[in-house]
């Protein structure tokens, strides 16, 4: 026979056998749009998106937001300063095949966010050395290819 108490709806509309809220009193959660990879904070807004790059803007708390990338990132480095914390080379841990760079900064009151893609393009198949380093504008040894008139 089914608990009675879980029929009931507390005030705030939660069931008495709901788990509760799962984020700490000053946690960022999480919002449903993804920056290559990474999930963006809920109350974050894309101001512009580029092919490489997606920047946001919000009311959060600097060190909040840095805190809330530390735990989706592994970084090679990550530089802080009094503004500004940038995680360089990170692997996005939902996505582990994502390299991004991402810069928590606070300006007047709001904290920007821009997330860089920095996944390496994968290599062209089925070239040899010599033609992948022609494409590029050189030899094999590195010197520029001469140019044909």
């Amino acid at each position: 026979m089914p608990d009675e108490r879980s029929e009931v709806l507390l005030p705030s509309g939660m069931a008495w056998g709901s788990p509760p809220d799962s984020t700490e009193p000053n946690e960022i959660a999480e919002g449903s749009i993804l920056a290559f990879g990474l999930v963006l904070p809920r109350d974050i807004q894309i101001q512009a998106q580029a092919a490489d790059a997606t920047y946001a803007r919000g009311r959060l708390s600097f060190e909040g937001l840095a805190n809330y990338v530390r735990h989706r990132v592994t970084a090679t480095r990550v530089d802080t300063g009094p503004a500004q914390t940038v995680f360089v080379d990170a692997i996005v841990k939902r996505d582990p095949k994502r390299v991004v760079q991402v810069e928590v900064r606070s300006k007047r009151g709001r904290v920007e966010l821009v997330v860089r893609d920095r996944t390496p393009k994968p290599a062209d198949q089925g070239l040899t050395e010599a033609e992948r380093w022609r494409r590029v504008g050189l030899r094999p040894d590195g010197r520029p290819l001469e140019k044909q008139d």
